[in-house]
């Protein structure tokens, strides 16, 4: 589900291994609102991400990775070492301030990058 800048909630229906034309088509629609989207890596590397989350909040952004170390589950976020150590609110919930970033760039191609490989790379994660 996403909002454009109208307050005017569309849902996004659900796309099984979509190209990535149809990546970049949902991701420029998040860019400019608010909503979420979910990847899901279906290969076994337990090593890779699992899956890709990606928060909008018209012009903040956040990503989250669900990895699974040491056979744990862990959650990771994109990080941006020059915010605040303070925590704000991105959907309704507090997430680290670290976490939210406001270039859009790195975020695309993240999402690509899972998109095309299963996984993240050169990404700082926390």
């Amino acid at each position: 589900v996403y909002s454009n800048s109208q307050q005017k909630f569309v849902s996004i229906p659900e796309i099984c291994n979509p190209g990535e034309s149809t990546l970049i088509e949902f991701l420029e629609i998040l860019k400019q609102g608010y909503g979420f989207l979910e990847m899901h890596n279906n290969n076994d590397n337990d090593q890779a991400p699992q899956n890709l989350q990606l928060y909008t909040d018209f012009g903040r952004y956040m990503l989250l990775f669900g990895v699974i170390e040491d056979e744990e589950y862990e959650v990771k976020t994109l990080c941006n070492p020059l915010a605040p150590a303070t925590l704000i609110d991105m959907h309704g919930e507090p997430f680290p301030a670290r976490a939210i970033v406001n270039d859009f760039q790195p975020i695309a191609a993240a999402c690509l990058e899972f998109l095309r490989t299963g996984n993240v790379v050169g990404v700082l994660l926390i």
